[in-house]
C-alpha cells in the first residue's frame, strides 16, 4: 500500500482545495462588492467549465500518453489564476479569471482518476481506500477554512486558495509516470463505444444522478437555514454526509465483489429518491435529516464506485482519461448545471421543499433507465480494440 500514497495524497489535496474554493467563493465575491446576479454567474462557472474542460484534458492525455505530466501543468497554471482573484475588480475581468482557473482545475478529477486506476491495473478493490482520502481532505478543509476565514477575514481568501493549490502541485510532483501501452491507445475507438446503447444509457444515468443532487449542492444549506437551523448544525450535516461516503469507500471492495454493478446503480437511485423525499418533507425531524445524510454513502459513494467500475470495463487502456473526462462532463458539467437551473425554478416558483421533490422524481426516472440498462448483457458491448 505504501506505493499508493501519492494517489491518496493527490485526492486529499485536490478535494481540500475544493472544500475551501466552492463553499466560500460566493462569500469572497460578495466581499468584493459584486451583485447577487454577478455572483450567481461567476459561481456557476465551476460547473460550466466541467462541460468542456474535462474532455479536452482527457483527449489530450490519451493522445499524448502523459496524464501525470498534464496534471502537473494544470496544477501549476491554476496557481497564478487564483492569485489574480485579487485583481478582479470588474465583472468582465473576474469572469475571465474564473474561466481560466476552472479550465485548469477541470483536469484534476479525470486525469487523477485515470492515473490512479491505471496504477491499480484495473483492480478496483483498493480504489475506495484511496478515494476516501479525497473525502477526508474535503471535510478538513471545509471546516478549517471556514474557521480560519472567520479569524483572518475574507480578504485572505485568495492567499488560502494559492496555498492549497501549491500543496496540490506538490502532490502531483510525487506521482510516478505511468507506463501506457501506446499501441493499445491508438486502437481505442471512442466513437464506436459511444454508439453502444448500454454505454449511452449508462451516461444518461450519470447525468440524472448528478442532476438529482443539484438541489442538494445548491440549496441544502439555505433550506436548513430557512427552517431555523444554525450554521454550525448545517456544517455538521454536510460533514456527516461526507463521513458516510468515507465509510462506504473503506468497505467498497466487499460491496463491488458481492453485487452486480447494475444492481448497485439501481439501489443507489431508489435510495436517492427516498433521501430527497425525506429532505423535502421530513426536514422538521432531526432523525430523518440524519438518516437522509447517511444515505449519501449510497447516493454518492456507491453510485460513484459502481460507475468507476463500469468505466474501467468499457474504457480501458488508451481511453481511460477520456472515459473519466466524459463522466465528469456529462454528470457534473451538464447534469450539475441543468439540474441547478431546474432546482432554482422549483425553489422560486413552487416552494423550497418542491425542489427536493423534483430531485426525488428525477431519481425515480434514473431508476427506470437502470432497469432498461439491466436488459443488456456485458457481451453486447463490442470490444473497442477489435
Amino acid at each position: 500500500m505504501a506505493a499508493r500514497w501519492p494517489y491518496a495524497t493527490l485526492f486529499f489535496c485536490y478535494f481540500a482545495f475544493i472544500g475551501a474554493y466552492s463553499p466560500y467563493l460566493a462569500l469572497y465575491l460578495q466581499h468584493q462588492h459584486f451583485s447577487a446576479l454577478e455572483i450567481g454567474i461567476l459561481v456557476s462557472l465551476l460547473q460550466a467549465m466541467r462541460i468542456v474542460g474535462p474532455y479536452g484534458w482527457g483527449w489530450l492525455a490519451d493522445r499524448s500518453h502523459q496524464p501525470a505530466l498534464l496534471l502537473k501543468i494544470s496544477a501549476l497554471c491554476a496557481i497564478p489564476m487564483f492569485a489574480m482573484l485579487t485583481l478582479g475588480n470588474s465583472f468582465a475581468l473576474m469572469f475571465l479569471i474564473l474561466v481560466l482557473l476552472n479550465l485548469c482545475t477541470a483536469a484534476q478529477v479525470p486525469l487523477g482518476e485515470s492515473v490512479t486506476i491505471h496504477s491499480l491495473k484495473g483492480d478496483l478493490s483498493r480504489y475506495g481506500r484511496l478515494r476516501l482520502w479525497g473525502s477526508i481532505g474535503f471535510i478538513v478543509s471545509v471546516l478549517g477554512a471556514g474557521a480560519l476565514l472567520d479569524q483572518i477575514g475574507l480578504r485572505w481568501y485568495p492567499a488560502l486558495g494559492v496555498l492549497l493549490l501549491f500543496l496540490l502541485l506538490l502532490a502531483t510532483l510525487t506521482l510516478p509516470t505511468p507506463t501506457i501501452d501506446k499501441a493499445a491507445s491508438q486502437a481505442g475507438k471512442m466513437g464506436r463505444l459511444l454508439c453502444q446503447p448500454p454505454v449511452l444509457l449508462f451516461f444518461l444515468t450519470v447525468f440524472l444522478m448528478i442532476f438529482a443532487h443539484a438541489a442538494l449542492y445548491a440549496y441544502y444549506s439555505l433550506y436548513l437555514a430557512r427552517l431555523g437551523f444554525s450554521p454550525s448544525f448545517i456544517g455538521l450535516m454536510w460533514a456527516l454526509g461526507v463521513l458516510a461516503e468515507i465509510i462506504f469507500f473503506f468497505y467498497q471492495a466487499q460491496v463491488l465483489t458481492r453485487y452486480a454493478l447494475n444492481t448497485l446503480l439501481l439501489c443507489s437511485f431508489l435510495i436517492c429518491a427516498v433521501r430527497f423525499f425525506m429532505i423535502g418533507f421530513g426536514a422538521h425531524s432531526l432523525i430523518l435529516l440524519v438518516l437522509a445524510q447517511l444515505m449519501h454513502a449510497v447516493t454518492f459513494g456507491m453510485h460513484h464506485s459502481a460507475s468507476m467500475a463500469l468505466l474501467q470495463r468499457w474504457f480501458g487502456s488508451g481511453l481511460t482519461a477520456r472515459g473519466q473526462a466524459l463522466y465528469v462532463a456529462v454528470g457534473y458539467g451538464l447534469g450539475g448545471s441543468l439540474g441547478g437551473l431546474v432546482a432554482a425554478q422549483w425553489w422560486e416558483r413552487v416552494s423550497p421543499a418542491a425542489a427536493f421533490l423534483g430531485s426525488a422524481m428525477v431519481a425515480m426516472l434514473g431508476a427506470g433507465v437502470v432497469l432498461i440498462l439491466r436488459r443488456y448483457d456485458a457481451t453486447t458491448i463490442q470490444e473497442k480494440d477489435e
